[in-house]
């Protein structure tokens, strides 16, 4: 379809900016009303609203396209009548445009109710006008005519640019973790397929995953195996007691392994995973199962375009509050794939036990990220017969898969990673 040039566009202040950043980036207008509360006016409402806030974070990361915008703040004592609203934007935007026959591209994703209602009653008369929202369960930009008619669902919105500094800086998180974080894809960065040190833990844990697999049967993990063993560790009383017998496990595995051995005897300077960073964590269990994870669903997503950025040991931490007790790391995202559509994809290994209020507080995280768009997916070390026995190896695993269930979040085992990612994101191709 050709796509005309859009020069009014008009927005709603909303936490998820994200959506709105997208359609700037999209349509890039050539003039913006961003339809906002006064401060006043945000007083009456609860806590949570924020639009100064909110409307700060989107400016600062639009700094860069050196775009007009124009606040249209609605007072206190307008922001319950809809007549009143329908004015005031009205007369806002006629101030700042002085051409009224010129289309206007108003996009309502986010606006509050009452904002939506005013909107519509008044593009009825402006024909030329554009309605557009975004179905966060199809990722389609949907446009609709003065009327509400559906005209096009086309237009991309897509921004194979979009990175995790900016989804992070658009809900207020600061980026200061990222440099902590383990990079596994990001758009115009180094070909990690040339990567020689990435490709040497890489192929290790893909190898590594293919063993875990094979000691599983269709009732669960076998009794004595590598992997329920490595996952038993995390009962053991101190760290050197954890890190010693992981160490016992993985010599008894190479040696019994005749794949892993010949695989790591192919390099010149296999992976050493006997002094890696995840042997010598307080629990490296959880973190060899991290690492399983990751190469895994890299090894799914390396190619695809829709995902433009992969990583794991994602740390967030609030900026939008003064009072230095606010400034804390908030959460610490396992494994986080962002789409070029604006969804973060969060994923959380619990290779030991996890309450309801953790999985609770994953699932607001991922929420402030990525607004309607993302829910935490939790990975499971046990497979997909484990998880329905009633009686169980691991039971402290159990009870992780049962405390994310009672938070209505979605549990994955490991034995089935690929065809559940594969799925997920076909459904939102």
């Amino acid at each position: 379809m050709a796509e005309s040039k859009v020069k009014n566009l008009v927005i709603c202040s909303t936490l998820n900016q994200i959506t709105n950043y997208l359609v700037i980036r999209a349509l890039k207008p050539e003039r913006i009303f961003n339809i906002t509360f006064s401060e006043d006016a945000r007083r009456k409402m609860s806590d949570n609203i924020d639009n100064f806030q909110w409307d700060t974070w989107l400016k600062d990361e639009l700094k860069s396209l050196s775009l007009e915008i124009n606040d249209i703040k609605l007072e206190d004592k307008e922001i319950y009548n809809l007549s009143t609203i329908k004015n005031r934007i009205s007369s806002s935007i006629h101030k700042n445009n002085s051409d009224n026959n010129e289309p206007i591209y108003w996009h309502i994703t986010g606006g509050q109710r009452l904002i939506c209602l005013a909107i519509y009653d008044f593009v009825k008369r402006r024909n030329n006008d554009r309605l557009l929202y975004i179905d966060g369960n199809n990722e389609k930009l949907i446009e609709n005519d003065n009327k509400g008619k559906f005209i096009t669902c086309d237009r991309s919105y897509a921004d194979k640019e979009l990175t995790f500094e900016t989804a992070l800086h658009l809900v207020g998180f600061n980026t200061a973790g990222l440099d902590r974080s383990h990079i596994y894809k990001v758009a115009e960065a180094e070909n990690l397929s040339t990567n020689t040190d990435f490709l040497k833990e890489h192929n290790y844990y893909q190898k590594l995953y293919e063993i875990i697999k094979d000691e599983m049967d269709t009732e669960g993990l076998k009794k004595g195996g590598f992997w329920e063993d490595v996952i038993k560790t995390n009962q053991l009383q101190t760290k050197d007691e954890r890190c010693r017998k992981i160490r016992e496990l993985f010599c008894m595995l190479e040696n019994n392994k005749t794949e892993l051995k010949t695989s790591l005897l192919k390099s010149e300077k296999p992976y050493d995973i006997y002094n890696s960073e995840e042997l010598n964590k307080g629990f490296p269990a959880g973190y060899i199962f991290e690492k399983v994870m990751s190469h895994k669903i890299f090894d799914i997503i390396k190619s695809d375009e829709r995902i433009v950025q992969m990583q794991s040991s994602l740390k967030t931490e609030f900026k939008d509050k003064k009072d230095k007790d606010y400034n804390f790391m908030v959460d610490e995202l396992d494994i986080a794939l962002l789409t070029k559509t604006g969804k973060l994809i969060n994923f959380e290994c619990k290779s030991g036990g996890m309450t309801g209020n953790n999985a609770k507080s994953h699932n607001y995280t991922t929420y402030r990220l990525s607004g309607v768009f993302g829910m935490p997916i939790v990975l499971s070390p046990l497979n997909e017969g484990e998880i329905l026995k009633e009686e169980s190896i691991l039971q402290t695993q159990k009870q992780a898969v049962r405390a994310a269930k009672s938070a209505e979040i979605e549990v994955w085992p490991i034995d089935k990673i690929e065809d559940r990612l594969k799925k997920l994101l076909d459904i939102n191709n």
